[in-house]
């Protein structure tokens, strides 16, 4: 349910790396409460107003989960799975991805 709902799981779908504009997190960001560790470059997105990627929700035709790491293109632009499973809800695969220029 939680890949249905859109909702990533540290480990899974973000890691050390991963920017809260990316993940689309930012409710878990306070602009106001001091410094934390990454805040230069939250605070540079915020002010430039974009990302490279998104992580966003897909649904993929078929029954069998894309494997994490599996690369494919939605829309014309390169997506990267990060979790996936089959959805009986959907009757298809919902996946979590990072997708290039979203």
């Amino acid at each position: 349910m939680r890949i249905e709902n859109g909702k990533p799981r540290y480990g899974e779908d973000i890691g050390e790396t991963s920017l809260p504009q990316e993940t689309q997190q930012m409710h878990g960001v306070s602009f106001t409460k001091g410094c934390y560790l990454g805040q230069e470059i939250v605070e540079r997105i915020r002010v430039q107003g974009h990302v490279n990627r998104k992580l966003v929700r897909l649904e993929l035709d078929g029954s069998e989960p894309a494997a994490p790491g599996a690369k494919l293109e939605v829309d014309g632009k390169e997506a990267q799975i990060t979790s996936s499973v089959y959805s009986p809800h959907f009757g298809k695969v919902i996946a979590l991805a990072y997708v290039r220029g979203a």
